[in-house]
């Protein structure tokens, strides 16, 4: 099986870099690498321009739009980037599933979550997800070395990775919360349980990670101190805002991102979900063994929980959500695989080798992203480089300024920042107002099927412009 493993693998490797070149690309692929090139030529992110994350991707990408100079290279090159990152996870993955499964084989987990072509896809795809994933399962992996060993050395690696992986994307804050949430658990307990020295050596690798955390952060966030309430605003009050309250048509269940990825992804769900019922059935009697065991699936538990929990509140779950989790379910394959005889190990070993080759198609026969290349190029050919466009993602060509301050979701997101009554909203619909006056676009390009995605109030706008042969082009 061991070969059988290597050539998995090898056919994953091959068709995950295959699909990087030819398969569509995503709206949120775009708009990073788009915004890296704006902080490129020294435009500020929320004042300048629309943005709704942490920027620190821009900043570490903004060389690499100045190296390349298509935008069909760029995003390949950046999936390159991704991919190495996958690479790197399954290491984690493995060392942490040693941790919590000492028996384990981990490398078939590890398979088993990359044969999931909803992890695999959208962790390919280049955001800021990927990499933030990757530093809060290293964090996740600290911390759980520092429940079985008790050095505090390691709960502070755990605390100033969690706290690059917020520094990344604000979404790691609920995997840093619920594990210290979980933390706070093992103190009571150890309390109660009369274990107070264990209980203490927990309450001080939680303040030292904690501590860690936040001078990453504080540091991080000093960087914008500038323009810190636009900063401020766009990250946390608009995306509060948007993502659990605003009455956005756009908005969808959880329930369809779920189905899909379980119709895609079948074998991770019906075994992570099955490990984490027998996980949480066995959980006490692990209170009296070794050091951490307790800890540790308590830990996975209720990351799980937690970050479902999570998932079922946002309005806009999108499918990359859902790398944090499926890490979680393929450790809980373990608890089937640990218990399983070896006619039922075969057995689940031929089935993630089938998973894998099935993966290896769907990503084979991903669409492709030649009629987005095609839009990309002939909007850099119809214009200069000192012209502004207007393109919303996935169609932007990258390198093209904007004539517009909500360049992407932009009649979607500016719809919303008109019901919010802010200072920083206001100035925002003001700059978008001043651009269409002072430096509108030369072209728009739409999407005649995104609504959503149209300029801000384009029907006024529309006068202006005049149509032309190519569907959803208009010059002024």
């Amino acid at each position: 099986m061991r070969i059988a493993w290597i050539a998995a693998i090898a056919l994953a490797a091959c068709a995950l870099v295959y699909s990087a070149w030819t398969s569509s690309f995503d709206h949120d692929e775009v708009e990073h690498l788009h915004a890296a090139w704006l902080v490129g030529q020294w435009e500020t992110p929320f004042v300048d321009f629309l943005e709704q994350h942490h920027p620190a991707i821009w900043y570490s990408f903004a060389p690499l739009t100045k190296a390349i100079e298509t935008p069909k290279n760029l995003i390949f090159a950046a999936r390159l980037f991704d991919l190495m990152l996958i690479v790197l996870f399954l290491c984690v993955f493995m060392l942490l599933a040693k941790n919590i499964y000492p028996e384990s084989d981990a490398k078939w987990g590890a398979l088993l979550l990359l044969s999931s072509f909803t992890f695999a896809r959208e962790s390919m795809e280049f955001r800021p997800d990927p990499l933030m994933n990757l530093l809060s399962f290293i964090g996740i992996y600290c911390w759980a070395v520092f429940l079985r060993s008790g050095r505090l050395r390691q709960a502070l690696f755990a605390g100033l990775v969690f706290g690059l992986a917020v520094a990344v994307l604000q979404k790691a804050a609920v995997v840093l919360a619920l594990t210290l949430l979980a933390s706070v658990c093992f103190v009571i307990i150890g309390y109660f349980a009369k274990e107070r020295e264990r209980a203490l050596s927990v309450l001080k690798g939680t303040l030292l990670a904690v501590v860690a955390a936040a001078g990453v952060l504080a540091l991080y966030f000093s960087m914008f101190a500038g323009h810190w309430d636009e900063f401020f605003f766009w990250n946390y009050t608009f995306n509060k805002y948007f993502y659990l309250y605003a009455d956005v048509t756009e908005h969808f269940s959880v329930w369809s991102t779920l189905l899909r990825s379980f119709e895609q992804n079948a074998l991770i769900w019906m075994t992570g979900v099955a490990g984490f019922v027998i996980a949480a059935r066995g959980l006490w009697r692990e209170r009296k063994g070794e050091r951490g065991a307790f800890e540790l699936k308590f830990l996975v538990l209720f990351l799980a929980a937690g970050y479902g929990a999570f998932l079922l509140r946002s309005r806009f779950p999108f499918s990359q959500y859902l790398i944090v989790l499926m890490p979680l379910l393929a450790l809980f394959f373990f608890e089937l695989d640990g218990r399983a005889g070896k006619r039922s190990k075969l057995v689940l070993r031929i089935a993630i080798l089938a998973m894998c080759v099935e993966m290896t198609a769907v990503s084979a026969l991903y669409k492709g992203n030649a009629g987005q290349v095609q839009v990309q190029q002939m909007l850099l050919n119809t214009t200069g480089s000192k012209d502004r466009i207007f393109a919303p993602p996935p169609y932007h060509p990258v390198f093209r300024r904007d004539g517009a301050y909500f360049w992407y979701n932009a009649s979607m997101i500016a719809d919303v920042a008109e019901k919010i009554d802010a200072p920083e909203a206001k100035r925002a619909l003001e700059l978008e107002r001043a651009a269409w006056e002072r430096t509108p676009p030369a072209v728009v390009y739409i999407d005649e099927g995104e609504k959503g995605q149209y300029p801000f109030r384009w029907e006024e706008m529309k006068k202006d412009y005049s149509v032309t042969p190519v569907q959803g082009l208009f010059v002024r």
